[in-house]
């Protein structure tokens, strides 16, 4: 099965649009590109090396008339550990050579893949308390 990646094609009102071609790298902070997988749901992220920041694949719906917005998480890259699928969905990934590729389930009317990312920062010693949950159980790769 070839999984194609993506490439940024256009900005449209605000949002970057991704589009098959090329490898995609998360956007910049507190900004989100749009996703639009080729014909057979092929989608292929860069991991995110950035030891602050998290990289997250969510599905969005616009409500009709309400407008509101639901999302469905897919996946997340964070500290330079590879795209790793969350729940309810539980995507998979496969991953070699810094980028991961996924075969997404085509969007409804009304849907859009989203990618984005956010920074957060943490002192040496809220980074030492992760140890005694990344030492008993690993982290989260």
């Amino acid at each position: 099965m070839r999984i194609p990646s993506l490439a940024v094609a256009a900005v449209s009102g605000g949002v970057l649009l991704a589009q098959a071609a090329s490898a995609i790298d998360c956007p910049a902070a507190g900004t989100s590109v749009t996703v639009v997988p080729d014909a057979s749901g092929g989608v292929s992220l860069g991991v995110i090396s950035d030891p602050d920041a998290v990289c997250t694949l969510i599905l969005l719906a616009t409500a009709d008339g309400a407008g509101g917005e639901t999302f469905i998480p897919f996946g997340r890259s964070y500290s330079g550990y590879n795209w790793e699928g969350v729940s309810p969905t539980n995507q998979v990934f496969a991953c070699a050579g810094g980028s991961c590729a996924a075969a997404l389930p085509a969007p409804d009317a009304g849907q859009e893949y989203r990618l984005g990312s956010d920074r957060h920062s943490a002192t040496p010693a809220q980074r030492g308390s992760r140890l005694p949950i990344h030492g008993p159980l690993g982290p989260a790769n």
